[in-house]
């Protein structure tokens, strides 16, 4: 038998970046599974003019293709992959040690 949970859920890094992610996770006799659904960033909300935060999707931020790209960004893309996965990598044993 196995529980599936989808859980959705927003956490801030130290580099004013709020992180939103959704994802499944599966407890089976086997063990626990996750499948990261979504993962966006929005940057702290600064005197714009727009009321709404810019939001960046993972495939425009962490990927090797947009951390390896000549950017200004480069450093801060790369940071943010390891914070990302990072907190993953957290997420995952919490959860493993939980159903274990």
């Amino acid at each position: 038998k196995a529980n599936l949970v989808t859980v959705s859920a927003k956490t801030n890094f130290s580099n004013d970046v709020t992180m939103n992610y959704r994802f499944d996770t599966s407890i089976t006799g086997a063990g626990c599974i996750i499948v990261i659904r979504d993962v966006t960033y929005q940057n702290k909300q600064s005197d714009s003019v727009s009321f709404f935060p810019k939001v960046y999707t993972a495939e425009q931020t962490i990927t090797d293709q947009a951390v390896n790209s000549v950017s200004s960004e480069r450093e801060f893309r790369e940071s943010l992959r390891n914070e990302t996965l990072k907190f993953i990598n957290e997420l995952y044993l919490e959860l493993s040690n939980q159903f274990n």
